[in-house]
């Protein structure tokens, strides 16, 4: 895996993007290259933070609560609930276990971060066949292990999936639950793993997710610090604009439908259908967020910590093949 840092808002040549590293929303990023060729994120600009986020990890009791009338208007405090934005699951309340969130952000960490040169990661796997799965390797007598070699995501983002496909069965609906989590027979779609590291302040410009890379259903999961992603809803044109042209540079100062919603530390939430085609998402550059308690009364100013997110998209057919 080749690593690199880019400056935030540095550019990357779309012809050099398979062959070394690929700036995501500005994000500076390493990633497997043995497994994909040309992989790239529509983005709308670039002053934005990541995907999934966390929890308010410091003590409630150590935070300021505002009235509402003495919030600055221009800031609008973040909701806890999930917004009514169809194809979007989130339940603030669902968290991943302590245990396993701490462990895993640990391994990511020690494993991809610990040297502080790189802040995204990409792992890529090609689509398994039957003979692949957990399922087969287990009844043939060959050891767990080998699925990570096969799939090559690492064995720690293989259980994070485990996790995540128990924790939410009976939050989903269940044709969602489906198409995240097939069964082995039927799960020969490759997965992209994106992992975002950020340091307080930092943001992600809001975007689509490439629609002629990506499939249908994304899972972001958030560790260590939580903080405020934004949703806007595109127009038609401009839905066109982003089919047509792979960018929405222009769409950021039109007026639009949109809701702040506060991720918490531990948290999990999904776009599917118009969710993940039809509205944007992303996360201001602050310091600090203004969120709402769950009965709506009173705002809090949580001030944002390091953080990581993991996001599993699917792969288009042939988004896994390396070359000609």
């Amino acid at each position: 895996m080749e690593r690199k840092r880019l400056s935030p808002n540095q550019d990357v040549d779309d012809d050099s993007r398979c062959s070394e590293l690929i700036e995501e929303n500005g994000r500076s990023a390493s990633f497997d290259e043995s497994n994909l060729s040309s992989l790239e994120e529509s983005s709308y600009c670039s002053d934005f933070d990541s995907l999934f986020d966390e929890e308010d990890s410091g003590s409630p009791s150590c935070q300021p609560s505002i009235g509402i009338a003495d919030v600055d208007q221009s800031m609008r405090p973040a909701r806890r609930l999930a917004p009514p934005i169809p194809g979007m699951h989130f339940n603030s309340t669902v968290l991943i276990p302590v245990d396993i969130a701490e462990q895993l952000w640990r391994d990511c960490m020690r494993t991809y971060f610990r040297d502080g040169d790189v802040n995204q990661v990409m792992l890529f796997e090609r689509a398994r066949s039957p003979e692949s799965t957990r399922s087969s390797l287990v009844s043939a007598g060959k050891p767990e292990e080998s699925l990570s070699a096969t799939s090559r995501l690492p064995d720690f983002l293989l259980d994070l999936l485990d996790t995540l496909k128990t924790l939410l069965k009976d939050v989903l609906p269940v044709d969602v639950h489906t198409l995240l989590f097939p069964l082995d027979s039927k799960s020969h779609q490759a997965r992209q793993a994106i992992l975002n590291h950020y340091m307080p302040g930092e943001g992600i410009a809001p975007h689509v997710d490439l629609l002629n890379r990506y499939g249908d259903g994304i899972v972001g999961v958030s560790l260590h610090d939580g903080t405020v992603m934004d949703f806007s809803k595109m127009s038609n044109s401009d839905a066109q604009s982003i089919l047509h042209n792979g960018s929405g540079r222009d769409l950021r100062d039109r007026a639009r439908e949109s809701y702040n919603v506060y991720l918490p530390e531990r948290s999990v939430f999904v776009l599917t259908g118009e969710a993940r085609y039809k509205w944007t998402h992303g996360i201001a550059r602050r310091s600090e967020d203004l969120v709402e308690s769950l009965d709506g009364e009173l705002v809090r100013l949580l001030p944002r910590g390091e953080r990581l997110s993991i996001t599993f998209r699917w792969l288009l057919p042939g988004a896994d093949i390396v070359g000609d």
